[in-house]
């Protein structure tokens, strides 16, 4: 329980946890639109001359909740080792 209570453990264990996160995040993030492939690709799917809507996919909008629920974690955990 000693680990716990050092804050250079705690600091480097937040710090950590951060670079995964934001490496998770850069790793997953894609601007909205399509790059040129795709856009053909999808031309060519559909057959529509004007393709305007972009829908983000199902495990983006998951990855962003999880991610949120982590960070919330994180500081519940922060606050709970502070108290003690």
């Amino acid at each position: 329980m000693s680990v716990l209570q050092d804050r250079e453990h705690i600091a480097h264990t937040i710090g950590g946890l951060l670079v995964l996160l934001v490496a998770t995040i850069l790793s997953v993030y894609k601007p909205k639109g399509l790059t040129k492939y795709g856009w053909r690709k999808r031309m060519k799917l559909k057959n529509k001359t004007d393709i305007t809507t972009y829908l983000r996919p199902h495990w983006v909008k998951v990855t962003g909740i999880t991610t949120i629920g982590m960070l919330l974690l994180i500081f519940i955990l922060i606050i709970v080792i502070q108290v003690i």
